[in-house]
C-alpha cells in the first residue's frame, strides 16, 4: 500500500478520486503544525502540501520512505529543495491552481503525478 498524505486542503473530488485508487492509501491531516508534520511524514510515501506548507532538513532527517513531494499550487515555497535532493525525494508541482484555472485542475494534475510516480 502506498501512502499518501494530504497535509493541504484538497478540492473534494481530488479526494474521492484519490480513494479510488486502491493503492493508495490516503491519510487527510490538514492544518498541521511543524512538529505534528515531522511525525505525520515518517509514515508517508509521498505527501502533497500547497506552496506554502514549509519543508525543512529537519523534517526529512525524521526517517521513514518520504519518496515524493508533490505542490498542489504553482510556485516554489519554504521547502529545502537541496536537503530533499540528498534523501533522494523527489520534488513535482501539479500546475494549474490559479485564478484562470479551477483547483481541481492542479488534484487532477496532482493525481496524474502520483500514479506516474508509483507505477499505478
Amino acid at each position: 500500500m502506498i501512502r499518501i498524505l494530504i497535509a493541504d486542503r484538497l478540492h473534494a473530488k481530488t479526494i474521492d478520486l484519490l480513494n479510488e485508487i486502491s493503492e493508495f492509501e490516503i491519510i487527510e491531516k490538514s492544518g498541521l503544525t511543524s512538529a505534528q508534520l515531522q511525525e505525520e511524514i515518517k509514515n508517508a510515501d509521498a505527501i502533497i502540501i500547497s506552496g506554502s506548507m514549509p519543508l525543512s532538513e529537519e523534517t526529512f532527517n525524521q526517517g521513514g520512505d518520504l519518496k515524493l513531494i508533490v505542490r498542489s499550487s504553482d510556485g516554489s515555497g519554504p521547502i529545502d529543495t537541496a536537503a530533499a535532493k540528498r534523501k533522494n525525494i523527489e520534488i513535482r508541482t501539479a500546475v494549474g491552481h490559479s485564478i484562470a484555472q479551477p483547483e481541481e485542475t492542479a488534484g487532477i494534475n496532482a493525481i496524474a503525478i502520483l500514479k506516474d510516480f508509483f507505477n499505478v
